[in-house]
């Protein structure tokens, strides 16, 4: 759970630091996923395929180099991370 909430976080970050901040639903229109993905993605909800975070990191302009570094560095502060509100 603390994987995909640290997952979630990167993404939202990443979207918010794009030079347009594109909402949730400009985001899943660049990178063809369902704006209810997005947002359940970013909220930690549910595990990201593989060809859709492709997709996203395109859409982002974000290498994987960079999104893995965002990614170990969330992972080193998951207890940082605020579980999602029910």
């Amino acid at each position: 759970m603390a994987a995909r909430r640290a997952l979630g976080a990167v993404l939202r970050r990443l979207r918010e630091a794009h030079p347009d901040a594109p909402s949730q639903e400009r985001v899943g229109e660049w990178a063809d996923l369902h704006r209810n993905y997005v947002g359940s993605a970013e909220r930690g909800e549910r595990n990201v395929a593989f060809e859709a975070l492709t997709r996203w990191l395109a859409a982002l302009g974000v290498t994987w180099a960079e999104f893995g570094a965002a990614v170990d560095l969330a992972l080193a502060t998951a207890a940082s991370i605020p579980a999602p509100q029910s």
